[in-house]
């Protein structure tokens, strides 16, 4: 299997890689098997080359250490993080950007301190209502940068990540400060943030009104992209795959804001068309994706298997809406597969 080696000296397939320069990746299959991503496997989204890692968070004027951000009291979250533009190739046609598959996304656990508490700590002006999120890469639109109001700040308990997976927070995944919002997908979680401002506005920066629009090019309103849709992944069986014996069919499922009740899978083939409820896997917390599973009895022959995230509002669609920047593909997940 041909490598890439890559900064931070970490073996990644050519297959995972989705460009090179800046560096995207894909989760790889292997690690969509665990519950908690590892660090090794974890999806990579950049817009710029890796920036200097800043030395000081600049909080509102304050500058903080990782030292002093560690001192203070610290939250710890599974957090699922998906790209807005996760499955932008299987959209027809293909839209502009980057050309993700279906495996731009992971689940992290991240500790690090409630942005709520900082806000506290440094309390903000009666006039500011957002906080403006920069990042230390800089691209030609300047410094990478994105904001939230007090409202979403709260309701999505924010956090500045000092650390992933137990360990102190790796370069290539923001270190050494990271946002991270759960609910909203993963270009709000704004990597080497370096300056937090409080503003009476919304941000103006590029990546806040000029991408991660939603155009759907058919008289609807443009609306930003923030909340991620209902969503789910086949692991097992493999695209192509031939099974021999019970069928063991099991995946990943998620949302933002509403909750996931259930996971349908619809199965046909060989004369078995069937609707299957997966069973649910350990409830990992209100920000981090389920594992789902069934097993099903199958003769020899041809059959496809789709996956159906439900939630208490909706249903996943089996084919999402086409927009012309290729963000929100909540399209249902289909695999065939042969059974020997």
């Amino acid at each position: 299997m041909e490598v890439v080696q890559v900064p931070f000296g970490e073996p990644w397939t050519m297959s995972d890689i989705v460009t090179e320069a800046p560096l995207n990746r894909h989760v790889s299959w292997q690690g969509l098997e665990h519950d908690v991503t590892p660090t090794g496997e974890f999806f990579c989204r950049n817009h710029n080359d890796f920036p200097e890692p800043p030395a000081i968070l600049d909080w509102a004027g304050h500058p903080l250490t990782p030292a002093e951000l560690a001192a203070m009291s610290q939250v710890e979250y599974l957090v699922t993080l998906e790209c807005a533009g996760n499955g932008r190739t299987e959209f027809k046609p293909v839209p502009k950007g980057t050309p993700w598959g279906i495996r731009g996304l992971s689940t992290g656990r991240f500790r690090g301190v409630a942005v709520e508490t900082l806000l506290r700590e440094f309390p903000p002006s009666s006039e500011a209502k957002h906080v403006i999120f920069r990042g230390a890469d800089r691209g030609e639109d300047g410094l990478y940068e994105r904001s939230l109001t007090f409202d979403e700040i709260g309701r999505h308990r924010a956090l500045v990540a000092l650390e992933m997976n137990g360990k102190a927070l790796p370069l290539q995944h923001g270190a050494p400060f990271r946002l991270i919002v759960p609910h909203y997908y993963a270009m709000t979680s704004v990597k080497w943030l370096c300056q937090a401002e409080y503003s009476p506005t919304a941000s103006v920066g590029y990546y806040q009104i000029e991408d991660y629009l939603v155009d759907y090019q058919d008289g609807t309103p443009i609306r930003p992209a923030t909340l991620m849709r209902p969503k789910s992944i086949l692991v097992s069986p493999a695209e192509g795959e031939t099974v021999r014996g019970i069928v063991s069919i099991h995946g990943k499922v998620w949302s933002g804001e509403s909750h996931v009740s259930g996971v349908e899978l619809e199965l046909r083939g060989a004369g078995a068309d069937r609707l299957l409820v997966a069973r649910l896997g350990d409830d990992l917390g209100p920000f981090a994706w389920r594992s789902f599973h069934a097993e099903v009895q199958l003769a020899p022959g041809s059959y496809s298997v789709t996956s159906f995230c439900l939630t208490d509002q909706e249903r996943q669609p089996k084919k999402a809406r086409w927009n012309a920047q290729g963000y929100e593909n909540n399209s249902a997940h289909r695999v065939a597969f042969q059974v020997g």
